[in-house]
């Protein structure tokens, strides 16, 4: 079964692929660990700070507390970011840790692919333990 558009035949999932669609873990783990440490420890921070549902969830909103649409297209990279209201939503973490993982071309990095990447679940698995954690802090 392989009707992965992105991925040639032959080639499993990858994350930050180089020019020849390979690997480069050792580019991923440098780039995770310093992401870690100074982007999402900071952003999960200031999202516990937060004791309304609608900006925990939500990183579109204006400032009349409505909701923008069509922020963040489901859509492969390079996308156009039209306005985020702050950085602090669960929104955000998830997003970037996608970013992140898959690197620019990795599985992860696109939407209609990310569920390819064994890695996926263990990500959507620790967003979900972030909303609970919020849900009992309240």
């Amino acid at each position: 079964f392989n009707f992965n558009p992105f991925t040639p035949a032959g080639y499993s999932t990858v994350r930050y692929p180089n020019a020849n669609y390979e690997d480069q873990y050792d580019l991923m783990n440098q780039n995770i660990s310093m992401f870690v440490s100074t982007v999402l420890r900071p952003i999960v921070y200031q999202m516990f700070q937060i004791n309304n549902y609608l900006p925990f969830s939500n990183f579109a909103l204006r400032s009349d507390g409505t909701e923008k649409e069509g922020v963040w297209p489901a859509h492969p990279l390079p996308l156009v970011i039209v306005g985020s209201s702050h950085y602090a939503s669960i929104e955000v973490p998830h997003f970037l840790v996608h970013l992140a993982v898959g690197g620019p071309g990795g599985h992860m990095a696109y939407a209609d692919i990310t569920g390819f990447d064994p890695i996926f679940f263990f990500h959507h698995t620790a967003i979900d333990r972030l909303l609970a954690l919020w849900q009992a802090m309240l």
